[in-house]
């Protein structure tokens, strides 16, 4: 009930989560950890992460970056719009030396000067691909993808 009432409005526009400060983002993690106890009964000296584990969820941190490197995948293999798909390139597009992340197939990071605009999901969404295991790069289907991503072990 929680996730289908709940989690799915929280989640809606996660996509987003990047242009929130720390206190913003702690709020609807909050409020999530409100939800579970009152969805679960359980006792507010339950600890988050007990919580996280009797619902079967993530945090939304966690299903954030999941979400994000959902959307990298389709921009990078081009099942996405034009726009996305044109926000991701491969660092070899970019740089000519054969370094290990040139190597290693890791996309370019865009660069900017100010802290704030390093919240957009070009620069984040870049960052949290280039962090994933080059198995999850590779997967030929976005499914196969997804199910890594939620399942990383």
């Amino acid at each position: 009930m929680y996730k289908s009432l709940v989690l799915s409005q929280i989640e809606y526009a996660d996509i987003l989560y990047d242009g929130l400060n720390q206190t913003e983002c702690q709020y609807l993690q909050h409020l999530q950890n409100a939800g579970l106890r009152t969805a679960l009964n359980c006792d507010p000296k339950t600890s988050i992460s007990e919580l996280h584990k009797m619902a079967g969820i993530k945090t939304l941190k966690e299903r954030h970056r999941e979400h994000v490197c959902q959307y990298v995948y389709r921009g990078v293999h081009g099942l996405s719009t034009s726009k996305i798909n044109n926000m991701f390139v491969a660092l070899e597009y970019v740089n000519s030396r054969s370094t290990r992340a040139v190597v290693r197939g890791d996309l370019a990071v865009p660069s900017y000067n100010l802290s704030t605009t390093r919240k957009c999901f070009a620069y984040g969404g870049a960052v949290y691909f280039n962090i994933l295991d080059n198995s999850i790069h590779d997967m030929p289907t976005l499914n196969q993808s997804k199910k890594a991503l939620k399942d990383p072990g």
